[in-house]
């Protein structure tokens, strides 16, 4: 298998991941959907559900229905598929597919958190301290940023793992040909 051929199994993969969070969220957030109006309280609980089930679906629908695409864009500049379309898995190459997965599974799980507090912001009007909600979200935000971060920069994340790991080592050693102790 190739670089493109293994980044394409792996977000249909996660798809199909997506779609059974999905479904393991519609019940709740159906029954929040016709439960009749209460206190303030309740709506968080109603908004929590209903955004998971549009999250978890979205990126259902995208990884299952685009996911060829998205591989092929990822694997576009990458000089070694582009020269041979046949050729042989690397484990550079797996390392980098991995990140982006652990990208998109990082920005799928806290994109839901991530709108409680720019929702929870925009009711929120100046008045007095902030809404706990912002302290608890403040990690989703954070995990969510970081998701995109090895979405887009795996390569570099790639390289600072590989850095981190010589460390102390001389230049011409590489650390994952260095025998362990």
């Amino acid at each position: 298998m190739d670089k493109r051929q293994i980044t394409r199994l792996a977000l249909r993969l996660f798809g199909l991941y997506a779609a059974i969070s999905a479904l393991s969220v519609i019940g709740p957030a159906l029954g929040e959907l016709t439960r009749p109006s209460e206190p303030s309280s309740q709506s968080s609980v109603e908004f929590y559900f209903t955004s998971s089930l549009a999250v978890w679906g979205a990126a259902a629908i995208v990884l299952l229905g685009f996911g060829a695409s998205i591989a092929e864009r990822w694997c576009a500049g990458d000089p070694a598929t582009a020269a041979d379309a046949n050729a042989t898995l690397r484990a550079r190459d797996l390392e980098l597919v991995g990140y982006r997965l652990l990208g998109v599974l990082a920005i799928v799980y806290n994109l839901n958190g991530c709108l409680e507090v720019f929702v929870s912001l925009a009711r929120w009007g100046g008045d007095g301290d902030w809404p706990e909600i912002v302290w608890y979200g403040l990690g989703s935000v954070a995990t969510f940023a970081l998701g995109v971060g090895l979405v887009l920069g795996a390569r570099g994340f790639a390289s600072l793992v590989d850095r981190v790991r010589g460390a102390g080592l001389d230049p011409t050693e590489q650390a994952w040909k260095t025998p362990r102790a």
